[in-house]
């Protein structure tokens, strides 16, 4: 039994990376036409921060979206294959 759970988490992990390596473009597409770019705060008010991230500005944020819309998919898909196969779905 620990080796078919190995094996499913191994095979549920490929699936997820799978699955977001294909939303990705996408979502990167979706956040560049409709302008969700991050913000750096301003030199004068925070020097040492703009120091750092300046270079950041303009990147499209919200990609942690893509995890989240993966994980709730697969278990949206397998809560379905759940309620209409019995056996190892359910498990």
């Amino acid at each position: 039994m620990l080796v078919f759970q190995t094996i499913r988490i191994i095979v549920l992990t490929t699936i997820a990376f799978l699955v977001a390596l294909a939303i990705t473009p996408i979502w990167y597409r979706f956040l560049r036409e409709s302008g969700v770019k991050k913000q750096i705060r301003e030199a004068k008010r925070t020097p040492v921060y703009h120091k750092f991230h300046e270079k950041k500005a303009g990147t499209p944020t919200a990609g942690g979206v893509i995890f989240w819309l993966t994980a709730l998919t697969l278990a949206l898909v397998f809560w379905m294959l759940s309620m209409f196969f019995d056996g190892r779905w359910d498990y």
